[in-house]
């Protein structure tokens, strides 16, 4: 009898002695899209290119053919065009709500936030208080005002130079700040992707910020940004980087059999590989 598709996953990752998590790791593929994938859950999924670029990877990765997951996958998006705008809509809706409970339960977020609300709250409260205080303190002083007008010119003429001269302070601060980044510039490297085929590519700043992450079809792509830099390469082969018009060789960077490439670019040219 032949296995249906979900059951070919199942054995077969069994088969190799693998997690999903080892799948995940392996693959580069998130978890939450093999678990919605192992039970055939579409709704789920994310954009459909995506997905069926994961779809793709993840079977060749288990030595299965994907024909059948595929055609399952199509039929599930062909009915999903058939039906309603508001019920496609409620269904995004869903997979939106869902995706952010999971970053927030991953990220263990939920303390912070509660916390975060609580402030907000007491804050609020404080500033409702103070206002209504001050509304007191303004109508006494207006009464106050009302009972006598006494304006000292000098006074005024004293704090208006003051205020010249404040101003002149501030705009010597700003010259010599202009200055200052003039001398001493950051310079903004160009990046230029040229993919021919289809990538996946993740390119991150120091701070671990991803300034790009997106699956690449044939084209020229451009992003500015400044060094070191991470990239993370699916289907390498497919994939000529370019920093500044300077085609970067990062050969050495591919792991094996796996045709991907994970690594660090500092300083404008040297390229440091990065172990997963």
């Amino acid at each position: 009898m032949k296995l249906n598709w979900k059951s070919q996953i199942e054995e077969m990752r069994a088969s190799k002695g693998l997690s999903i998590a080892d799948c995940s790791k392996k693959t580069k593929i998130p978890e939450s899209f093999i678990e919605s994938l192992e039970v055939g859950n579409f709704n789920l999924l994310p954009s459909e290119v995506y997905s069926k670029f994961h779809i793709k990877t993840y079977f060749n990765f288990l030595e299965i053919d994907p024909v059948d997951c595929l055609g399952a996958y199509n039929e599930y998006l062909k009915g999903l065009k058939e039906k309603p705008i508001d019920q496609q809509i409620n269904i995004s809706e869903v997979n939106i709500i869902y995706k952010i409970f999971n970053f927030i339960s991953a990220k263990n977020l939920f303390p912070k936030i509660i916390a975060f609300v609580i402030f907000i709250l007491i804050l609020s409260f404080i500033s409702f208080g103070r206002g209504n205080s001050d509304a007191k303190k303004l109508i006494e002083d207006n009464a106050s005002f009302d009972q006598g007008l006494d304006v000292d010119l000098a006074l005024i003429g004293q704090k208006t130079e003051e205020n010249e001269i404040y101003i002149n302070e501030k705009k010597e601060d700003e010259i010599i700040e202009n200055i200052s980044v003039k001398l001493n510039p950051i310079k903004e490297s160009t990046i230029k992707i040229e993919v021919r085929g289809e990538s996946w590519i993740v390119v991150k700043d120091k701070k671990d910020k991803n300034l790009l992450y997106e699956l690449m079809q044939t084209g020229d792509y451009e992003i500015k940004a400044f060094d070191p830099l991470i990239f993370q390469i699916g289907n390498s082969s497919a994939v000529n980087l370019f920093v500044n018009d300077k085609k970067v060789n990062f050969s050495r960077a591919i792991k094996g059999k796996s045709n991907y490439a994970h690594f660090k670019f500092v300083e404008g040219k040297k390229i440091e590989s990065i172990r997963d």
